[in-house]
């Protein structure tokens, strides 16, 4: 939840994330459950720092747009990638890649 909290303050308005995971036989490496507010990440990737701050990012980004829109987004939609740009923008990726 550590990581969660500190991305979450670029998402104002935005109901926050009330749990964040770890599991086990995760058929990808994270998913939102925005109905529930809850991040899930793949235990396999749990000794990766970086990748799971990403990975959170991502999620964060699917939520916001789920919340905004009523139903999934597309990550390669332009919605999406406007919303990539503006977290670029604000250099939230620094030290990521």
């Amino acid at each position: 939840m550590a990581i969660v909290r500190f991305y979450e303050v670029y998402f104002p308005n935005v109901a926050p994330i009330t749990s964040a995971e770890f599991v086990f036989e995760l058929d990808c490496p994270s998913r939102v459950l925005p109905e529930i507010d809850r991040i899930e990440i793949s235990q396999s990737l749990s000794s990766f720092v970086k990748l799971c701050c990403f990975l959170v990012l991502h999620e964060l980004i699917h939520n916001k747009l789920y919340k905004k829109h009523g139903n999934p987004q597309s990550d390669t939609g332009d919605v999406f990638r406007e919303e990539v740009k503006r977290l670029w923008e604000q250099g939230v990726y620094d030290g990521l890649l």
